[in-house]
C-alpha cells in the first residue's frame, strides 16, 4: 500500500510538472520571404520572383496539459515588391496564420517546434508602375475585372528552434486560392524572432 501511494504521488508530480511546463508563449518575429508568383494554365506555366518582408506576432496556446501540443494564432504585416525592366510591383498585405505546433525539448533552453496549418491573407494595397504611369492592381478599369484579388488562403509548414528567448526558423507557404487569374503565390520564409 505504501508503494502504491508513493507511485501515485510520483505520477501526480510528473503530471503537475508537465502541466506547468505547458504554458502559452508569444513570439515577435521578422521574416524574409523568398516569394514566387506562379502562373499555370492549359499546360503552360511561368513564374516570377518577388522579394518580401514580414513583421508579425504569434501566440501559442497549449491544447493539452500533458502533451507539448499547441494551437498557434497570429497576425503579420507583409510587403512584397519587385522591380524589373522599368516595371515595379508593390503589395502590402495582412496575414493571419493558424497552426498546430508540437514542441520537442532537446535540452534545457533549446526546443524544436515543427508546425503546420493554414493562413488567410488580405491584400490592403497593391500598385504596378511603368515609368510615370501607375495603377491599382485591385481596381476594375473600364468594366474589366481587377488584375489581382484581395483575399487568399493557403497552407504553411515549417520548423522553428527556440533558444531561451530567441528563435530562428524556416517554413514554406503556398496559396490554395488564386492571387490573380491562374496565378498563385508561394514562398520560403526565413524567420528570426524573440519569445516572451
Amino acid at each position: 500500500m505504501k508503494k502504491l501511494r508513493l507511485m501515485i504521488l510520483a505520477a501526480f508530480a510528473v503530471v503537475s510538472m508537465s502541466a506547468m511546463a505547458q504554458e502559452g508563449f508569444g513570439s515577435l518575429y521578422a521574416q524574409y520571404n523568398i516569394a514566387s508568383m506562379k502562373y499555370s494554365h492549359d499546360g503552360h506555366s511561368d513564374s516570377e520572383s518577388l522579394n518580401s518582408v514580414s513583421l508579425g506576432y504569434n501566440y501559442a496556446m497549449p491544447l493539452a496539459d500533458a502533451t507539448p501540443l499547441y494551437l498557434e494564432l497570429g497576425v503579420a504585416g507583409q510587403y512584397l515588391f519587385k522591380s524589373e525592366d522599368g516595371a515595379k510591383l508593390n503589395i502590402a498585405s495582412v496575414k493571419v496564420p493558424l497552426s498546430v505546433l508540437y514542441a520537442i525539448e532537446v535540452s534545457d533552453g533549446i526546443t524544436i517546434d515543427p508546425f503546420a496549418g493554414l493562413y488567410a491573407r488580405y491584400n490592403v494595397w497593391g500598385e504596378e508602375k511603368y515609368g510615370d504611369d501607375s495603377f491599382d492592381i485591385f481596381k476594375k478599369y473600364d468594366g474589366e475585372d481587377a488584375w489581382a484579388k484581395r483575399f487568399q488562403f493557403g497552407f504553411q509548414a515549417g520548423v522553428r528552434v527556440r533558444f531561451n528567448a530567441f528563435m530562428i526558423g524556416a517554413s514554406y507557404t503556398q496559396d490554395l486560392s488564386e492571387f490573380a487569374k491562374h496565378t498563385k503565390i508561394n514562398s520560403i520564409d526565413l524567420t528570426l524572432g524573440v519569445i516572451f
